[in-house]
């Protein structure tokens, strides 16, 4: 194949590659701040730059572009990985990302709660993430431990989401992002 058959072929890869980003990039944000059934496919693709047909296209429809998002997001099983020394600081700092990983997670999984739709999706990341989070724990009372240390991040995610936490960087952000280090560290290793 000559070399203009290839960049026009290839080009359109690139192009449908971008787009499932930019659809990507705006439905997390979209499901993020407003749930899954509040979320109209044609404001995600607004938010994108691009037709609402593509999403259909691409993902086949609201619940699989949801699902992707999750997928996408992950199951937010990195926070185990590094130096088990480190788990509370690595939390903690994840918790203070304003477009991070576990927050934005954890935000689209309350919210889906009140969808039968996304639901059901949602609760088997969850699932995964407490059974993988006490195998991890591995001590005395790990369930436990799983539970004080979700419920912190939760908690502290859906207050931080209803009024704003402290930024990063502050003295009353540093003392916070601190205590919440020490605290998540102690329930994994004391």
């Amino acid at each position: 194949m000559n070399d203009v058959g290839c960049a026009s072929r290839c080009g359109g890869i690139r192009d449908a590659e971008r787009t499932k980003r930019a659809l990507l990039r705006a439905a997390r944000s979209r499901f993020r701040d407003h749930g899954f059934d509040a979320v109209a496919l044609r404001d995600v693709a607004q938010d994108a730059g691009v037709d609402a047909s593509l999403i259909s296209r691409y993902f086949g429809g609201k619940s699989k572009l949801f699902q992707a998002v999750l997928e996408d997001i992950g199951s937010g099983l990195s926070m185990l990985e590094g130096p088990r020394n480190r788990f509370g600081e690595r939390v903690a700092s994840a918790l203070f990302e304003r477009d991070g990983e576990l927050r934005d997670g954890v935000l689209i999984t309350v919210r889906a709660m009140g969808s039968d739709t996304a639901k059901p999706m949602t609760m088997t990341i969850f699932a995964g993430w407490v059974a993988a989070m006490a195998d991890w724990i591995d001590r005395p009372n790990r369930e436990g431990r799983q539970a004080i240390a979700t419920s912190l991040v939760l908690g502290l995610l859906v207050q931080g989401d209803l009024a704003s936490l402290p930024a990063a960087g502050t003295p009353q952000g540093d003392f916070l992002q601190g205590r919440v280090a020490s605290i998540l560290q102690a329930v994994v290793d004391d």
